[in-house]
């Protein structure tokens, strides 16, 4: 309840505030463009969250776009004509106004990779809403469900391949006079103390502009006002290449965009796809600050682990043993009724051969009974003598019967 009247009170963005507006979608511009043939809206969160509600036409790329669109196993991202396919197939051509969105969540520059990407491979017209689906949904607005599709169209490829830097060209380039390079990473990152690699720190020379702490409010997730925007980044020049770079080129995503809603040129933000990932494995790259990762304390939280598996291992056997118990006794609990069915019948009849004497006794006492009760009431004649014999007699019926039973 809290998150959801933190999010109502939340400020819409205004896009006539920054910059470069026309790289911002708004509520307002997003529902001006549902009905547009040429507007794609791309849902670029999981499958399964876009199915359970979207903005009415949005498609997806059948899974989270960051990952979708990365190969995550290599170290430089490679654009190939599978990339083209799935936008096309998705009914995306390069020349659609294509308005990429996700959710206001605690990792919002999941989101932004799609839209530097789409850029990257030549996408004309590309904006990011940052507001998503809660924004969207807060403020009132249709949602549909399930999956939507468009016609199937062609992605043209006109990669900007110069908008990517190696590890080899930052190696030459780091300390060039024409070259800004931004590290988004953490504080602690930037310093060495959060290690992510063999070897930490940061290329020297970077400056720490935190992605975290400098583009996005850490409690509502919405994209910082413009003048808040506009001081974390007041000394960032616009006449140099700035090469960005995280741990993994994912962070770095969302301060591209932010630059280019604030007027960088696109052209001179490059981004170093490898990250401090490679840079920090590599034995040849320049570190400041350099520390190594440490493998003492490493091998230490392996054998911590190697312990709890051992143990578990061993409590797994504990209980295995213990079900075959279980099952063993239940095994004989089966058996005991088993025996017992065939025994009842037995029992039974035993039981009835025992005390069939003792109602043949109690049946002959009546007998008794009633026989000197005649003999009474022919003797005394008397009305009440007659009926106390009777009574006597079967009272004494009554007792033959409920032993018997």
């Amino acid at each position: 309840m809290a998150v959801i009247l933190v999010l109502a009170l939340a400020p819409t963005v205004q896009a006539a505030e920054y910059p470069n507006p026309s790289v911002l979608a708004t509520t307002d511009y997003v529902k001006s463009k549902l009905n547009d043939p040429n507007t794609v809206l791309l849902d670029v969160r999981d499958a399964a969250d876009y199915e359970e509600g979207h903005i009415p036409g949005a498609v997806n790329l059948g899974g989270k776009a960051w990952k979708v669109l990365r190969d995550s196993t290599a170290r430089v991202y490679t654009v190939t004509a599978e990339d083209a396919a799935l936008l096309g197939d998705a009914g995306i051509s390069d020349t659609n106004e294509i308005i990429v969105y996700g959710a206001l969540e605690k990792k919002p520059y999941h989101f932004t990779v799609a839209y530097w990407i789409l850029e990257y491979l030549g996408a004309k017209n590309v904006k990011f809403y940052p507001g998503g689906i809660d924004e969207w949904v807060r403020e009132g607005n249709e949602v549909k469900t399930g999956v939507e599709t468009r016609p199937p169209t062609t992605f043209n490829l006109n990669t900007h391949s110069d908008r990517i830097v190696s590890t080899d060209w930052l190696i030459k380039n780091y300390n060039s006079p024409s070259v800004y390079v931004i590290d988004v990473r953490t504080p602690k990152e930037y310093s060495g103390k959060d290690c992510k690699a063999i070897r930490c720190g940061h290329i020297p020379g970077a400056h720490n502009i935190d992605t975290k702490h400098t583009l996005y409010n850490r409690t509502t997730w919405q994209l910082l006002p413009v003048d808040d925007l506009l001081k974390n980044y007041a000394d960032v020049p616009k006449d140099k290449d700035l090469v960005l770079h995280c741990q993994t080129a994912t962070r770095t995503s969302y301060t591209y965009f932010v630059l280019r809603l604030l007027g960088y040129d696109a052209d001179r933000i490059k981004i170093y796809d490898d990250s401090w990932r490679v840079w920090g494995s590599r034995q040849d790259t320049p570190i400041e600050n350099e520390q190594w990762y440490n493998f003492a304390a490493l091998n230490k939280e392996v054998k911590k682990i190697k312990d709890v598996q051992s143990l578990a291992t061993q409590a797994l056997v504990g209980v295995e043993e213990a079900k075959a118990g279980v099952d063993e006794a239940k095994a004989g609990v089966e058996e005991a009724k088993k025996v017992a069915e065939e025994t009842k019948g037995e029992a039974i009849q035993a039981a009835t051969q025992e005390i069939s004497p003792q109602i043949e006794e109690s049946l002959s006492a009546a007998q008794n009974a009633l026989e000197a009760a005649n003999t009474v009431a022919a003797e005394k004649a008397g009305r009440g003598q007659v009926f106390g014999a009777y009574v006597l007699a079967i009272l004494a019926i009554v007792v033959a019967v409920a032993r018997r039973s």
